[in-house]
């Protein structure tokens, strides 16, 4: 069953958000968070809202802003950045095989998935991908997000905005924090559009940072060496106790690279990390810490309405079924999977499988007696499984991963 844990949270508003370019990627200049201490309590109660059958499905629109032919990104590149970050925030990317053995026992998944919006906000059907032709040949944040200039957002209660266009000043991604004082339909991502896609040298990954600082990360530089313990990793740093501190660096290819030296349980820089700034290729993990946070955020408004949004309407907003009522295992699986009921009343149920752009790609009808669904001729990729009990329920959902 979808729940939120509500805490009273203090959060102090700035006006401070995230920001890459090819020298500074991000400039954020203040550290406003709800205070140190009731973020961890909320963390702590996140380990149990994390563990739960709670599903993690953020609905997506792009906003694409075009003057020349190569700035109007194609369908296929959208669907192909969508697929990057479903991977990354499923621990499915294929290059996590990297991580030196020092750091592969923090790394975490933060299951969370994004589908393609296919819910417009006045209600009728969309593709989830917008798009504008200007005759600027290069915008600021502000142009973008204007409908003058650019593509006004959707509602961001609802929908994650991520608007693409020839970015000024050489900026290659842009996000709001979650404790920003942000309007609505301004809260949200920028990319650049050089940098949708596997085909760059950032291998799409700089959205994966983006979304990261949307969800309340710093980076793992933030505020430089400071003298960090376990006593007050918390409040310090980028307030994540298990992300060594370092100074800002591109390089990933020292393994012995070191630029913080702690007096205390010192460690070595884990440029793996996506919130560092070493090359996308080498850029391929989460920590735990890291993960806890952005559940966290995921637990409160603003960030906490995404949850619950049903504008990915073939499977959002749909009830997460119990998992002690009705399990699917193992997943992830290579393809097939086994369905069992502890209800004896649970005698005849509907399977519909949809991709993550919304599309239906399998259904069948089952009944108590058959166990076993196969589904191993489809792609690998992360599905939603719906059911439908007895004809007459709500629809429940699973998402499944085939691997």
């Amino acid at each position: 069953m979808r729940f939120f844990i509500h805490l009273l949270v203090a959060v102090i508003f700035s006006t401070t958000s995230y920001c890459q370019n090819e020298f500074n990627w991000c400039m954020n200049k203040s550290q406003a968070t709800p205070t140190s201490k009731t973020m961890n309590d909320l963390v702590r109660q996140i380990s149990a809202y994390q563990k739960s059958s709670v599903e993690v499905i953020i609905p997506v629109v792009f906003h694409i802003i075009y003057n020349t032919d190569a700035e109007n990104i194609p369908d296929s590149v959208l669907m192909q950045q969508l697929d990057i970050i479903n991977e990354d925030f499923n621990l499915l990317n294929g290059d996590t095989n990297s991580v030196r053995s020092i750091f592969s026992s923090i790394i975490g998944n933060p299951r969370v998935s994004f589908c393609l919006a296919n819910i417009d906000p006045d209600g009728f059907e969309t593709s989830g991908i917008n798009r504008s032709e200007t005759n600027l040949q290069e915008l600021t944040v502000a142009q973008m997000k204007s409908a003058n200039t650019g593509i006004k957002g959707w509602p961001a209660n609802e929908y994650l905005n991520i608007w693409i266009a020839d970015v000024t000043e050489g900026i290659l991604g842009f996000a709001n924090a979650p404790w920003d004082s942000t309007p609505l339909k301004r809260d949200g991502i920028v990319l650049d559009y050089t940098i949708v896609g596997k085909g760059n040298t950032e291998k799409g990954r700089i959205l994966t940072h983006e979304i990261g600082h949307f969800l309340g990360l710093y980076h793992p530089f933030d505020n430089n060496c400071e003298e960090i313990s376990s006593g007050n990793c918390d409040s310090l740093g980028d307030k994540v106790c298990d992300t060594p501190p370092q100074l800002l660096s591109y390089n990933c290819n020292d393994d012995s690279q070191n630029t913080c030296t702690e007096s205390t349980d010192d460690q070595l820089d884990n440029w793996e990390n996506y919130m560092g700034y070493a090359s996308g290729g080498c850029r391929v993990m989460f920590t735990q810490g890291q993960v806890d946070r952005m559940n966290a955020f995921l637990s409160i408004e603003p960030r906490a309405s995404l949850v619950s949004s049903n504008k990915c309407s073939s499977f959002t907003g749909l009830t997460s079924f119990n998992k002690e009522i009705l399990t699917i295992y193992p997943n992830p699986s290579s393809g097939i999977f086994y369905i069992a009921s502890t209800l004896s009343s649970v005698n005849d149920y509907r399977i519909d499988l949809f991709d993550l752009s919304g599309n239906m790609v399998y259904q069948t009808n089952f009944n108590k007696n058959n166990k076993m669904l196969d589904i191993s001729v489809l792609p690998k990729g992360i599905y939603v499984l719906t059911i439908t009990i007895n004809s007459a329920s709500i629809p429940a959902h699973r998402k499944v991963i085939i691997k």
